[in-house]
């Protein structure tokens, strides 16, 4: 089976959507972020799970093993379909192009869109839409055993057809649903999720992965999650060799390092970032540009590349973070900014077996092996491109 990998990672956040005229328990989400792994993993274990909505009710998230997933709405300004390919629907930061191009990287800011998102207020992304406009969706745990957790999630689908009479007809309980697993390992927090659309896009299905992680974690421990699609460091490097070929330079480079997550090299230079980002609370940027409007000087020979540029390219390309680089040309490559990934991982088809029958033994320990293996693979997928 086809999957496309994604990561996911968190940080602590202080919410700004509690009434003022209210007192409420001082929760330490710095705390709740040291233990993420285990909370994540408590929320799909044995037991109903209970959680507060930010509206303030209480609704049931996990009944033996069922779930209910949430979607929550944020701001529209596209339709659903360009939606998807927006992988800043949360934070609204990123900028997607408006018209057809030859390359699917390539993007370029229009000032219709900067407008719009000047608009919005910094502090949005701390705030927790109301729960009241949520799009539910039914889940299943079908396996949760030492940090694998396989989840089905489902959709009511429309199917049309004709009856013996030959009289159009529509099958209105018809439901499809598709396949996701989570990995919460120390050192591994991924998200596969089925590459083959039935029930919903990967992207789509990601988003909803993502508002009940932060539906379960925002409230009640101040952490936030967010779901992204892993890059190759190769595609990074494929794009600037093919512009410079083509006599197209490189004026500025736009690295994008979140929240310190998970230990990382110190050999990378984004990793020179960790302890500054967890003492002041902080993510960082490093933009790089040529001299009064001259190109960098960028070598994308293999062994002669810029180590700098590609310790950050690949961290900012292992986390799923915003990678812009801006042509001579004026046009500009932003890695990130599409919410479907192109990083697959191949998985037995002894996972199909899971969709049939919930009994956990036909999930054989090997093929749990399996998972972990693949996701060791994705997290050292861009070890060596130097």
């Amino acid at each position: 089976m086809d999957f496309i990998a994604y990561r996911f990672d968190c940080w602590p956040i202080e919410l700004k959507t509690q009434p003022m005229d209210l007192e409420f328990e001082w929760i330490d989400g710095k705390a709740n972020f040291e233990k993420r792994h285990e909370i994540i993993d408590a929320l799909f274990g044995e037991g109903d799970r209970y959680y507060s909505l930010g509206d303030g009710s209480t609704r049931i998230f996990k009944k033996g093993n069922d779930l209910v997933l949430r979607r929550y709405k944020t701001k529209r300004f596209y339709d659903e379909n360009e939606a998807e390919e927006n992988a800043s629907r949360q934070r609204n930061r990123l900028l997607v192009n408006d018209k057809k191009i030859e390359d699917p990287l390539e993007v370029v800011e229009t000032k219709k869109l900067k407008a719009v998102l000047e608009s919005i207020p910094e502090d949005e992304a701390k705030k927790l839409p109301k729960s009241e406009h949520d799009a539910v969706f039914a889940g299943r745990i079908v396996y949760h055993c030492d940090g694998v957790t396989i989840l089905r999630v489902q959709k009511k689908r429309e199917l049309k057809g004709e009856n013996k009479d030959f009289h159009r007809v529509v099958y209105s309980e018809n439901y499809a649903s598709s396949m996701v697993i989570l990995v919460v390992r120390n050192g591994l927090q991924y998200v596969f999720i089925e590459s083959v659309r039935k029930a919903f896009a990967p992207a789509t299905l990601s988003f909803i992965i993502e508002s009940t992680l932060n539906r379960l974690l925002m409230v009640k421990y101040n952490v936030m999650v967010q779901v992204k699609p892993v890059r190759k460091l190769a595609d990074f490097w494929r794009v600037i060799t093919d512009k410079q070929q083509r006599g197209i330079g490189v004026k500025k480079l736009h690295f994008r390092f979140d929240y310190p997550n998970l230990p990382w090299p110190d050999d990378l230079l984004g990793g020179r970032f960790k302890a500054l980002g967890r003492d002041l609370n902080a993510e960082a940027e490093v933009i790089l540009k040529g001299q009064h409007g001259q190109p960098l000087r960028i070598n994308t020979k293999t062994g002669e590349r810029n180590a700098d540029v590609n310790s950050m390219g690949c961290y900012s390309c292992d986390r799923g973070n915003s990678l812009g680089v801006l042509f001579t040309n004026n046009t500009a490559t932003n890695f990130g900014y599409r919410q479907t990934g192109d990083v697959h991982v191949a998985l037995s088809e002894e996972l199909r077996n899971v969709q049939t029958s919930h009994q956990t033994n036909l999930f054989s320990e090997n093929l749990s092996e399996e998972i972990i293996l693949k996701a060791r693979e994705v997290r050292n997928m861009n070890e060596g491109w130097s």
